[in-house]
């Protein structure tokens, strides 16, 4: 994991709105922070339809096609949006920069995380990359609850 500070943060969000983040700094670490930060900044509601929009426009910009088979998954994306949000709502106590540094050193943040809750069949599958699909393994509607019962 790279240095990091609310500079750093700052700066990949702006890049990455702009659609002016290398390719190359798109990574898994990249995605988490933007997820982190919308997610801090907004609803959920509203962080999830700006990171919608933003990955699908930012994957047009450096020639990543939002087809069945890449770019741009939605049961992926909802499910990193609500793991962030509820980090967020248990560790309110901490600052933006402290969250993600945990959160990055944590298991929650490991690739293989969704694999907790998804068979590969399912998770890879056209339709998870089209639209929300529960977890067949692990239901994350605790996750959904957890966010309504905390923000009430």
């Amino acid at each position: 994991m790279r240095e990091l500070s609310l500079k750093y943060v700052e700066k990949l969000i702006e890049d990455f709105s702009n659609k002016k983040l290398p390719k190359s700094e798109w990574t898994h670490e990249a995605h988490l922070i933007v997820a982190f930060w919308h997610n801090s900044n907004y609803d959920f509601i509203k962080a999830l339809k700006l990171v919608r929009s933003k990955i699908k426009a930012y994957n047009l910009a450096v020639g990543t096609p939002n087809t069945d088979s890449s770019g741009y998954h939605e049961t992926l994306t909802i499910f990193w949006m609500l793991t962030t949000k509820v980090f967020i709502l248990d560790k309110a106590h901490l600052s933006l920069e402290q969250k993600i540094i945990h959160f990055l050193k944590s298991d929650f943040a490991s690739k293989h995380y969704p694999l907790i809750f998804y068979s590969r069949e399912v998770l890879f599958s056209k339709e998870a990359r089209k639209k929300w699909i529960d977890g067949d393994k692990q239901t994350l509607q605790d996750k959904m609850n957890e966010i309504d019962m905390i923000t009430r």
